[in-house]
């Protein structure tokens, strides 16, 4: 990678004109030029006669805390990075004559690229560059909506600034669409490292001097840091068994992103390149099978390592004792107010055989792209200052973040200051990675293979390389055929959660008493028609019964059709059943927690449609209840080891009208949990019984569920707070991960026709 002449700058004297942190390049020369009425060395090959005459320019971002700070600090807390971001965005706009406008996307990461998607190809021409996130921008960008940047008149690739490696992995048969580098700092930032309790560590292995030239010469493996994490173990609470509260080498959560951190910092890679430079699977390799059989060892059959669910996270890692944390670099400063002092290194090698240490970019790192409906008269523009910024973060911000504060300010010792280096100089990613919603979420296998405790690769990925392969040929068919067309502009416009009411029943309703809620893939909006080519379809069948169909999911562009109907009119708790069975292609998913199917009743009618179709996560309708209603949901959910149309996890979830409780679930309303197999492609009814002491019980195909799990904790279900409810709402909906359909049938409303249950 080029970055590694990064490091001659930084050994270079800084000069101050103004307020502006100047490095002059005393390495290799890059052809830099001064720009007219600026005092000092340019990197970049910029016309220095650039002048678009004061012209604004709107960039779109991902709102996170730390992209917002990358892009709008102002310089005003006097930290020596704030004040070189605002000294870039500064010299930015004079360089080039613009006015740098930024526009904050306030939405969860999921959301903002789809978001992104549906404005371009609405024709809106409101943005001029996009700051995305790398894990859904793939599915954006094969919509085509990007516009290919490999071309791109401004944009010099073979400047350190741009990352060889990453742009090469982000790259679709030498088509750009997204590019990255150190544009952002967030590709330092949240490249993956592992910190270590000094303390702990002299007092189990005595000085740390040792360890870090072991490290420094390229000795750290996974066998090392097995050998390390065993010795630490020690039962500290006297009672025989590993629990939260002992101390431990490490501590790794269910399907944890930690995962992949170790994945990619072993070398391992999901494809490769032919050679016409196009990627192509390669999982089945000497080197993954030979890390899954070494971490799949670490992580279940070492006494120094626990591994904990995700629903007990938060408990486990609050009172565990560990020496060794996996994390990125940015995320060590939250360690300075730490009594213990700690070191950082890099993640380990799979074995001495590795040439260098690896370090994971975090696939929520922020990409850059010109939408396809930019202006043509503004494209030159655009690239322009994706050039300049690229340039002047590296040369003003970059030293400032990475030399002075990751270095200097956040890390406690001088050995740490080295690791930093050998981090530094290993960023990776892989193409299956960045396109990973297009491909199946492929790119996080290890969290299901290693979180799962499935430890032969060779049989879990023989079992899903047909899928695969097939939506990887899809994807760059889809690349294909949206990038070699013209650009039009969709002329349909879609309802907001406003004018929902008002919406012409032929338009979104089966009938005047039910009304559809979408789904996750915004695009298709709340449209319902038979024809299942680009919309989902809600029909009344010749038995009375409600069809809920959903399109192929190349139609949601990589994004899993979700579906659900609504009554508009009321119905009673009391007494309530309500009988379904999914249909062909609803599958639930092998990779955990990603499918799952849900009846809900609630006291109030759900009419923000934007709370369906912009929620995070994959929880189905529990995302959509809002905090002050009070009902009840039934939800089907697939882990691992459910199979076909068999869920093996029920949830049932209490609404009190509260909000969230995050000590439970961090999720609106109290979860209960049951273990419990149900083949719910067979006729499947759940009814709502009262009871004496619980005020309702629920009822699955005849067995009563009683008692749920909240973690460890066994607790009755009590439902007496809907008791004073009289009437309420029923929605039904569902999501599957899995295969390319969620379909299913509404057969009976207590024991009535569903499609002539309110006429």
């Amino acid at each position: 990678m080029k970055k590694t002449q990064i490091f001659k700058l930084f050994l270079c004297v800084f000069c101050i004109a103004a307020v502006i942190f100047v490095f002059a390049s005393c390495g290799e020369e890059t052809g830099g030029k001064k720009a007219s009425g600026y005092d000092g060395e340019i990197i970049d090959n910029l016309p220095t006669d650039l002048d678009f005459k004061g012209e604004q320019v709107n960039l779109f971002y991902w709102g996170s805390e730390f992209v917002d700070w990358e892009l709008t600090s102002d310089g005003t807390t006097g930290d020596i990075v704030d004040k070189s971001i605002n000294a870039r965005n500064d010299t930015v706009e004079a360089r080039l004559g613009v006015k740098m406008n930024y526009i904050k996307g306030e939405v969860p990461a999921e959301v903002f690229m789809p978001t992104v998607r549906d404005e371009i190809t609405s024709g809106s021409t409101d943005y001029d560059l996009i700051a995305g996130v790398q894990c859904t921008a793939g599915p954006v960008a094969a919509a085509g909506v990007f516009l290919d940047l490999q071309d791109a008149k401004y944009i010099d690739y073979n400047q350190p600034y741009w990352s060889d490696d990453y742009n090469q992995a982000l790259s679709v048969n030498s088509k750009r669409f997204m590019i990255g580098g150190d544009i952002s700092l967030t590709t330092t930032g949240w490249a993956s490292c592992m910190t270590f309790d000094l303390e702990l560590f002299r007092s189990l292995f005595g000085s740390e001097d040792d360890f870090y030239q072991e490290v420094a010469d390229g000795k750290w493996t996974l066998d090392r840091f097995a050998e390390k994490c065993k010795l630490c173990y020690s039962d500290l609470n006297g009672n025989g068994q590993k629990d939260a509260s002992d101390r431990y080498g490490f501590g790794i959560g269910g399907t944890t992103s930690t995962i992949d951190q170790f994945n990619f910092s072993a070398g391992v890679t999901y494809s490769k390149r032919d050679e016409n430079n196009v990627p192509v699977l390669d999982v089945k390799n000497e080197r993954t099978i030979e890390f899954v059989e070494k971490f799949y060892n670490i992580v279940y059959n070492n006494e120094g390592v626990l591994h904990y669910t995700n629903d007990t996270a938060e408990t486990v890692t609050d009172n565990m004792s560990s020496v060794f944390e996996g994390a990125t670099l940015d995320s060590i400063k939250e360690k300075r107010g730490e009594e213990n002092d700690f070191g950082v290194i890099p993640m380990p090698k799979l074995n001495d055989n590795q040439s260098k240490y690896h370090s994971w970019i975090s696939d929520n790192t922020v990409v850059y792209s010109v939408p396809i409906s930019e202006p043509a008269d503004r494209v030159d523009m655009a690239t322009a200052v994706l050039e300049c910024m690229a340039s002047e973060t590296y040369r003003q911000c970059l030293p400032q973040y990475y030399e002075k504060a990751l270095k200097s300010k956040y890390v406690r010792d001088s050995w740490s200051a080295k690791m930093l280096d050998l981090i530094h100089d290993g960023e990776t990613t892989d193409f299956v990675v960045c396109y990973s919603l297009s491909l199946g979420e492929i790119g996080g296998m290890m969290r299901s293979i290693i979180g799962y405790g499935e430890p032969n690769i060779v049989s879990w990925y023989d079992a899903k390389s047909s899928m695969v392969e097939t939506k990887l040929k899809e994807l760059f068919e889809v690349f294909e055929e949206n990038t070699d067309k013209p650009f039009v502009a969709e002329t349909t416009t879609q309802p907001s959660s406003s004018e929902l009411e008002d919406l012409d029943i032929a338009d979104n309703q089966i009938s005047s008493s039910w009304i559809t809620l979408g789904s996750k893939y915004k695009k298709s909006g709340v449209l319902v028609s038979q024809d299942l080519s680009d919309k989902f379809a809600y029909v009344i069948n010749d038995n009375n019964e409600i069809e809920v169909r959903s399109p192929d999911i190349k139609v949601c562009g990589g994004y899993y059709p979700t579906a659900a109907i609504e009554s508009r009119e009321t119905l009673p708790i009391k007494d309530l059943s309500v009988t379904f069975h999914i249909d062909d292609g609803f599958t639930f998913s092998t990779k955990g927690w990603a499918s799952s199917f849900t009846v809900l009743w609630t006291d109030t009618v759900i009419t923000s449609l934007s709370q369906y179709l912009e929620s995070p996560g994959t929880n189905g309708l529990r995302e959509i209840v809002p905090d002050e209603t009070k009902g009840v949901s039934v939800g089907f959910i697939g882990s691992q080891a459910a199979s076909g149309s068999v869920s093996d996890y029920l949830y049932i979830v209490l609404y009190d009208g509260e909000g969230t409780r995050p000590e439970i679930d961090n999720r609106i309303g109290y979860r209960f949990t049951n273990q419990i197999n149900y083949d719910i492609a067979a006729p499947t009814t759940i009814e709502f019984k009262e009871d004496d002491t619980l005020g309702y019980v629920v009822v699955i195909n005849g067995n009563e569920i009683r008692t749920g799990t909240r973690g460890s904790d066994l607790y009755d279900i009590d439902l007496n707070i809907l008791k004073d409810i009289e009437e309420g709402y029923l929605t039904v909906g569902g999501e599957s991960n899995e295969d390319t359909f969620c379909n299913f049938t509404l057969s009976k409303i207590n024991g009535k026709d569903a499609g002539t249950y309110f006429d």
